[in-house]
């Protein structure tokens, strides 16, 4: 159930609250290392030596922590009034999706570069990034729980019509 009302423009052509832009942002986030194995193992021989460089940050237990946030994803491509039960029930889970996503992420860098970072004088150009990566896993975490926007978003999905109930 949505909370707050918002203004007309916040609604799409089917009566459902838009994703905000940051709330995008986020889910295109969570499932960034899958991204990055798409551009990096591509096999259009331009593209992929191109981003041959983003080969080291393709690791399978990154990519596995994006999952939950690839069915967000997913679920959101099936928004629509035919979807699925299944879509229905992910899309209200989505929160707690992409949180898990995040935190995972999170749990994983720093199991890979915990003990560098914090014993490091002079911090590289990777142990910043680290950090910064942390930092905004952290951010859109918090996100995701106190924009009441967020949780009307995910509490709302197209009315399921006869053929798909």
């Amino acid at each position: 159930m949505i909370r707050q009302i918002y203004p007309p423009e916040a609604y799409d052509s089917q009566g459902c609250l838009k994703l905000p832009v940051v709330l995008l942002v986020c889910i295109l986030y969570a499932v960034r290392h899958l991204l990055i194995v798409f551009l990096a193992y591509n096999p259009i021989p331009v593209l992929s030596g191109a981003v041959a460089f983003l080969q080291p940050l393709a690791k399978p237990w990154f990519v596995a922590a994006d999952l939950p946030a690839l069915l967000v994803l997913l679920a959101w491509w099936q928004r629509r009034p035919e979807a699925r039960d299944f879509w229905r029930r992910t899309w209200r889970s989505g929160r707690a999706l992409l949180t898990t996503s995040l935190l995972l992420q999170f749990v994983l860098l720093v199991h890979a570069q915990g003990l560098q970072l914090w014993e490091s004088y002079y911090l590289t150009q990777g142990e910043r990034l680290a950090i910064v990566t942390l930092v905004v896993n952290l951010l859109l975490v918090y996100y995701l729980w106190r924009s009441p926007r967020v949780g009307d978003t995910f509490a709302d999905f197209p009315a399921a019509t006869k053929a798909s109930s």
